[in-house]
């Protein structure tokens, strides 16, 4: 037989890029749609809002992974709830802190929904840029 690689260990990288959605003026319940992606550009956020995560797959032990990036301006709004597919979830916030956003600034907002024993649990965490 013969012996080939590809990837990192290999001639050719493996590169992934994923495009942005960009979604304006989010408050109360925003869709974000699995089948567009994993990143979302938020911009004019006018309240609070709830991120709700649609056509996310329900395989048994799967984790799919969410961005949100936050454009804040002269006063700072975040994703303070989760859905998935309509049903509220418990965020999980890292170091068990909910973020406090901040005014003029680019901040992310990452979501891990882990799919175990047909629940969702969720984990988030949120970063302030610049």
């Amino acid at each position: 037989g013969s012996l080939g690689s590809t990837g990192a260990t290999g001639s050719t990288p493996n590169l992934i890029l994923e495009g942005s959605t960009t979604i304006t003026n989010a408050t109360g319940v925003v869709a974000h749609n699995y089948n567009l992606g994993g990143i979302f550009v938020h911009s004019s956020i006018s309240a609070n809002f709830t991120a709700n995560f649609t056509n996310v797959p329900t395989n048994a032990n799967a984790v799919i992974s969410f961005s949100l990036v936050c454009l804040q301006g002269g006063t700072a709004y975040y994703p303070s709830a989760v859905q998935v597919d309509g049903v509220a979830q418990t965020i999980n916030w890292a170091d068990a802190i909910t973020p406090t956003p901040v005014a003029n600034k680019k901040e992310v907002y990452s979501f891990n929904l882990i799919r175990s024993s047909g629940a969702w649990v969720v984990l988030g965490s949120g970063t302030s840029f610049g």
